[in-house]
């Protein structure tokens, strides 16, 4: 039962195959030469970040401008494009932090009904009702991004349509 993935799955020879081809294929040299251009545009654009925050004087808050560079890496490398150009906004990514930190506190969080499995169904803490909260405002966070790509893909099938009926 449960997820086929490297990190869910049992520790097998499934799993060291997964592992194998996942560090050989996804961990090549080839691989994050491939990925090393969108690496080096996101680490200028953190620099330049704080060279604007340092030239206006403005304190710089090291914690989210990491966190904003790792999302907007993976986000590129995924979509071609980060959520802040997306949404047009930079707060995106101090919301998508705060969502973070809520899921982890939330993690952390002692629960009653993992020591009394027969009062899970009550959920007397919350912390279920709290959990599909944070995920939600995930899922509407991530589900921008994807609109975007599937609108952007739809985009580009249509003008290569419109491209070859003028061929013909």
């Amino acid at each position: 039962m449960g997820g086929q993935d490297i990190i869910f799955s049992n520790y097998n020879e499934g799993w060291r195959k997964r592992r194998k081809l996942f560090a050989i294929k996804m961990l090549s040299k080839a691989s994050l030469e491939d990925c090393s251009h969108v690496l080096k545009q996101q680490f200028q654009q953190m620099i330049s970040k704080v060279r604007n925050n340092h030239d206006i004087g403005n304190p710089i808050d090291v914690g989210l401008l990491a966190s904003s560079t790792v999302m907007n890496t993976i986000m590129s490398l995924i979509w071609g494009d980060t959520l802040e150009t997306i949404v047009g906004t930079e707060n995106i990514q101090a919301e998508y932090r705060n969502i973070i930190r809520e899921f982890i506190s939330l993690f952390a969080k002692p629960n009653i009904s993992d020591f009394f499995s027969f009062l899970a169904c009550f959920d007397l803490q919350g912390l279920e009702r709290k959990m599909k909260q944070a995920s939600q405002k995930c899922e509407d966070i991530l589900d921008i991004g994807i609109d975007h790509c599937i609108k952007t893909m739809k985009e580009e099938m249509n003008n290569g349509e419109d491209t070859s009926k003028t061929r013909s």
